[in-house]
């Protein structure tokens, strides 16, 4: 039996097999969340949020702390550990916002698309296909 055709369709996504590729993704892909994510949090600060009050203030700082231990865990060569590991915190953290807002909102819908597409970048097609589904 030919399993080639089977084989062509389960590549890697977007050609990132290579370990050094998929580690230069995931530390830009940190670096530009990290900032975001402080960004965020000066400005939920400065408009008066407290840890107390503010659910979405936790998560960001979470998430920040969580992001920082990931971009050491890249630098020290844990690269598919630390994608799958972004993968499964930020759909964690974007299901939850979804839940405490409440139910799905219409950017909901945009973050989940934009995990699956980190994951199809980052990690194998297993675990694209477990955060779609």
């Amino acid at each position: 039996m030919n399993f080639e055709p089977i084989r062509q369709a389960f590549q890697p996504l977007l050609g990132s097999e290579s370990r050094e590729t998929t580690s230069r993704f995931l530390y830009v892909i940190l670096i530009s969340v990290m900032s975001v994510d402080l960004v965020m949090v000066i400005v939920r600060l400065l408009g008066g949020a407290t840890l107390t009050n503010s659910p979405t203030l936790r998560v960001l700082i979470i998430l920040f702390a969580l992001q920082c231990i990931l971009l050491l865990a890249v630098r020290r060569g844990y690269v598919n550990q630390a994608a799958l590991a972004l993968v499964v915190l930020t759909w964690i953290s974007v299901t939850y916002q979804v839940w405490s807002a409440d139910g799905v909102r219409d950017v909901a819908i945009y973050a989940y698309i934009v995990i699956l597409v980190i994951a199809a970048l980052l990690t194998n097609w297993w675990i694209s296909i477990s955060v779609a589904s």
